[in-house]
């Protein structure tokens, strides 16, 4: 492999191939540098200068990248502008981020149908979040140690290759805290993800924030590895501040037939203490017995060889978006993205990921301006009541209106967003869908048993590991 520092910044040098991510002002592709013999492979971050904030968070986005030199954060090689955009060449990591690897692993669980025992290494085992988990904490003490907090910690930020390697990305809102003229101060600036943010970072009245910040979000995405998602996925981003400064810090919390060990629950709990001075660091956490079941590389390489190739993966995500075009449940799609405080005072949230393409998906539809014909089909309305126990065991029967017909009340979206008001447990999220467009065609009540029980602990009479579905006539 080329030393850092090697790569040349022509752009006739190199060659650009599959676009790995994309964001609200930048995209990231694979590439192969031309001038290496071999061609060497890396990855180009192509930044739209005319739609990017301010030139001083690319300048201490680069300046931070060229300084860390750590196998748990990704390399920087070189960067130069091309007309209107700018070119940062970095290391490849070619398996993809980890939250893509979650969303690869539940969608392959959901169609092998796989069996209860099995279920519980979905997305990960306890193994495999250690092993992630571990590497990304080597890369943020690292990171904590030269003066810097990250400040946007999550699944969707580490990245992975298939040699085994786990590494820490996008230092778009990293910070400075040691800086000279700073050491000892605190960060002011409100910047990160909703749902991984610290409450001291959302909090207007705390006096600041320091590398502890992190700590929280990295315990944060340790639930998000456990449970597929992070908590309070689900609301928008006020509502989830509001919650985060509300609420007790989240636990991590058995799910059906999912259970956790004493020793994560214990490590996410020292990571998600709501007063910063009682949350632990980066150095004291490593040693955590918890980390003590981590693999190494042979743990991630195994892995990843359960799933198709990261630029399979790609093909057939395009495919998909494709095939169904206009027909995709936006509603199903929960959005992510940065929230950010401007220099004006006000907050933004800006879309990333699959997000920003439905945003420029309707900034299209809107500059066609199709006008669709009405016609003198009307969807149905219908009610239907479902009766299940919640995860605190209380018995509810929920009546819940819906438009037959209507995208927005496919029964698939509306499993999700019963999962999204923990009124369904998230392993039952398919199962209960599926009975949803039973009830709707036949009209039929429909009692089923849900997969998060194991059998043995099912009892119909109860309703204890069984739902039931009917529909209720309009008055």
């Amino acid at each position: 492999m080329a030393a850092l520092g090697k790569f040349p910044t022509d752009e006739r040098l190199y060659e650009l191939g599959v676009t790995l991510g994309r964001g609200a002002t930048a995209i990231v592709q694979e590439a192969i540098c031309k001038n290496f013999n071999p061609p060497q492979k890396c990855a180009i971050k192509v930044i739209n200068l005319d739609n990017h904030s301010t030139e001083k968070e690319l300048l201490d986005e680069i300046q931070l990248m060229s300084k860390c030199h750590h196998e748990n954060i990704v390399g920087y090689y070189c960067c130069f502008v091309v007309k209107r955009d700018l070119w940062l060449v970095m290391t490849l990591l070619d398996a993809g981020s980890v939250l893509d690897l979650i969303k690869c692993r539940e969608k392959s669980a959901v169609q092998q149908q796989l069996s209860q025992s099995k279920l519980m290494d979905i997305p990960f085992n306890e193994v495999q979040i250690a092993t992630i988990m571990q590497a990304t904490l080597r890369g943020l003490q690292y990171l904590h140690s030269a003066g810097h907090i990250h400040r946007d910690i999550k699944a969707g930020n580490i990245l992975m290759s298939t040699n085994g390697d786990v590494q820490v990305a996008d230092f778009g809102v990293c910070a400075l805290q040691n800086h000279p003229l700073m050491r000892g101060s605190k960060r002011t600036t409100f910047v990160g993800t909703p749902c991984w943010m610290a409450p001291e970072v959302m909090d207007s009245d705390c006096i600041g924030y320091d590398n502890k910040a992190d700590i929280w979000s990295f315990g944060i995405t340790a639930i998000e590895l456990a449970l597929g998602k992070a908590p309070l996925y689900n609301y928008q981003p006020l509502k989830v501040i509001l919650l985060t400064l509300q609420n007790p810090p989240p636990k991590l919390e058995d799910q059906g037939c999912k259970r956790f060990s004493k020793e994560l629950k214990k490590m996410v709990n020292s990571c998600l203490q709501k007063e910063p001075s009682k949350r632990i660091n980066a150095s004291v956490l490593l040693k955590d017995g918890f980390f003590k079941k981590a693999k190494g590389k042979e743990c991630i390489r195994m892995m990843l060889l359960e799933v198709p190739a990261l630029k399979d993966r790609i093909r057939v995500r395009q495919s998909t978006k494709h095939q169904s075009g206009d027909n995709e449940s936006k509603r199903s799609k929960p959005r992510s993205g940065t929230f950010k405080r401007g220099p004006d005072g006000l907050f933004a949230f800006e879309l990333d990921s699959d997000s920003e393409d439905e945003k420029m998906d309707q900034q299209i539809q809107q500059s066609q301006k199709i006008e669709i014909p009405q016609t003198n089909i009307q969807p149905e309305l219908i009610t239907l009541s479902l009766r299940i126990r919640s995860s605190t065991d209380e018995l509810n029967d929920v009546k819940f209106p819906l438009m037959k017909g209507k995208e927005e009340d496919s029964p698939d979206a509306v499993a999700l967003e019963m999962v999204g008001q923990h009124l369904v447990n998230p392993i039952d999220q398919v199962i209960v869908a599926s009975h949803l467009e039973k009830v709707i065609e036949t009209k039929q009540r429909q009692l089923f048993a849900l997969p998060s029980i194991p059998e043995a602990e099912r009892d119909e009479g109860e309703f204890i590991g069984y739902a039931l579905l009917t529909m209720v006539d309009n008055e």
